[in-house]
């Protein structure tokens, strides 16, 4: 790595290149903390009729919109209806009336993603819905949005980016057709699981059949855990992205009370606790960063020994299996529901369902008031109702206005997933040569720098001082993530220093603990005083790639 003259490199301290004076106001450094951003905060309602119709021809009056039981105002408002039944008209302000003739605009397109969850999935429900979905994907393409195919399978893998070519999403399905799910896997070890508890007991053993109950509840909690946390990664990469954004999420379903159904059969009593929470957890996370959930139960129609996974002895009976049938199901309407989406559940009619999904995306309302409450980590709850009797409407329940620091975080991960990098501060990214740790693991040493003249400085006495944060994450040829690391970056130069030097750049060097293998590191630097982001990304091979 090499060093420029007149500079100092500390790991994980301040290195400073003399550079030129930045551009700042004279004033105190305080007065930059207690700003006031104003956000524009946008919720998309879906009005039906009685019979589930979509409804045509509302305007921004026929809406109210409550924030925490605040009626606040609607400063914008726009209309899309396509399909909305016979003779119905969209009206966007100020757009012509003919749905042939107005281009969507970039901040209404849909990015929609189709999050296969392997994990928890077998391969003759998959199959099925991979056949529905080619013409439902056709309709979203017709409609100008832009697709990505994700793939879980104990770690994420992007399949296709976001694209509007249905040759390359044709190309993607056949692709996640052919990839091994988990759940084959997970039956077997149930079963195991109820032969161990059965002979335990019948030996009279109950500690080593409580034994047996625990261990098999702890990898199904560990499983769950893993699976929300991939949902989790994709929707806050999502939060980069202009426009309206869905996730289309394909399971078969997910535990809710993991290991409830063997504690019921063979003990009788149930622990109670589930794992709801979690999905509470994502559902928030979603409303967050303003993506709405769809989700699809793979299974079709629950019945029992729908697809013969046990014989009836291994069940303990229908009621036991039509518990946990349902209490799969349960997560997928928790997911769903606070966004604003909806459930496609118990029905082999896939291609109908999703047809009714490709309606919701071609009509809808988006009303937007601006919220001064911004960044400050709380929930806020949303309700909209209509002056118009007889309709009804769906929306997301609230949001979480996260502060700006984990707004700048989600922003760095998306680079790794969506490719949402973007530089306005001039960032540059250089690693050094990597020293091996262990088997598995090296050291490598990076080297951020930003041009001093896009960093904003402020006077306090004979020193100028800023603020930077910055934030790092990578992903591995298993496409497996790590969490965003944040690194405040406080910066103080002498005045007479900034007016001597003719330019140069500010740096920060850090080091990774990394695997082996073809590298994709995210850095994203946030400018605290002017609110300016730039976000990058840089590949980097380290020692043999894992095997």
């Amino acid at each position: 790595m090499r060093n420029r003259s007149r500079s100092l490199f500390l790991p994980l301290v301040l290195l400073l290149l003399p550079g030129p004076r930045a551009s700042a106001a004279e004033v105190p450094l305080e007065s930059f903390v207690d700003r006031v951003d104003v956000d524009v905060v946008n919720v998309e309602v879906f009005v039906t009729d009685r019979d589930g119709r979509h409804v045509a021809g509302l305007r921004r009056e026929d809406f109210v919109v409550f924030e925490d039981d605040q009626r606040v105002e609607i400063t914008n408002f726009y209309a899309v209806a396509r399909g909305a039944g016979e003779g119905a008209e969209p009206v966007p302000e100020g757009i012509s009336p003919d749905p042939e003739m107005w281009p969507v605009p970039e901040d209404q397109r849909l990015h929609l993603v189709v999050y296969v969850d392997n994990y928890n999935l077998r391969p003759t429900h998959r199959a099925r819905v991979l056949e529905a979905l080619s013409g439902f994907l056709e309709d979203c393409l017709a409609a100008s949005a832009r697709v990505m195919l994700v793939a879980h399978n104990g770690s994420l893998e992007v399949v296709q980016p976001f694209t509007d070519d249905h040759r390359r999403l044709a190309a993607g399905l056949g692709k996640l057709g052919r990839a091994t799910t988990h759940l084959p896997e997970v039956d077997a070890r149930r079963r195991a699981a109820i032969r161990m508890i059965d002979r335990a007991l019948v030996d009279g053993d109950l500690t080593s059949s409580r034994s047996h109950l625990d261990g098999y509840v702890q990898i199904l909690r560990s499983e769950v855990q893993r699976s929300v946390r991939a949902l989790e990664s994709v929707v806050r990469a999502l939060g980069i992205l202009p426009g309206r954004k869905a996730i289309l999420y394909l399971s078969d379903g997910l535990e809710t009370y993991p290991g409830r159904d063997l504690e019921e059969m063979f003990f009788g009593v149930s622990a109670g606790g589930g794992e709801s929470h979690l999905f509470r957890r994502l559902s928030r996370e979603a409303n967050a960063q303003q993506v709405t959930f769809y989700t699809l139960d793979a299974r079709g129609q629950l019945t029992p020994r729908q697809s013969a996974e046990f014989s009836a002895q291994d069940l303990g009976g229908d009621a036991v299996e039509i518990n946990r049938l349902f209490h799969l199901a349960e997560p997928l309407l928790a997911i769903s529901g606070p966004t604003g989406g909806s459930t496609i559940l118990n029905t082999f009619n896939f291609a109908g369902t999703l047809s009714q999904v490709s309606e919701d995306f071609g009509n809808f309302y988006s009303l937007g008031y601006r919220s001064r409450d911004s960044g400050q980590g709380k929930y806020h709850k949303i309700e909209v109702k209509l002056r118009r009797p007889g309709l009804w409407l769906r929306h997301r329940s609230g949001y979480f206005d996260k502060p700006a620091a984990e707004r700048v975080a989600d922003r760095t991960l998306s680079v790794l997933l969506v490719d949402g990098a973007r530089n306005p501060l001039g960032v540059a990214v250089a690693f050094g040569e990597a020293e091996k740790e262990g088997r598995h693991k090296f050291l490598l040493p990076i080297l951020v720098r930003i041009p001093f003249q896009g960093v904003t400085l402020l006077p306090r006495d004979e020193m100028m001082e800023g603020r930077l944060r910055l934030f790092v994450t990578v992903r591995d040829e298993q496409d497996r993530l790590s969490p965003v690391r944040e690194l405040a970056y406080p910066l103080s130069v002498a005045r007479d220093e900034l007016e001597k030097a003719p330019g140069g750049d500010i740096g920060y060097q850090a080091t990774l603990e990394i695997r082996p293998g073809t590298q994709q590191v995210a850095v994203g630097v946030w400018d605290e005083i002017s609110g300016a982001e730039s976000f990058v990304r840089e590949s980097v091979v380290v020692g043999e790639p894992e095997k």
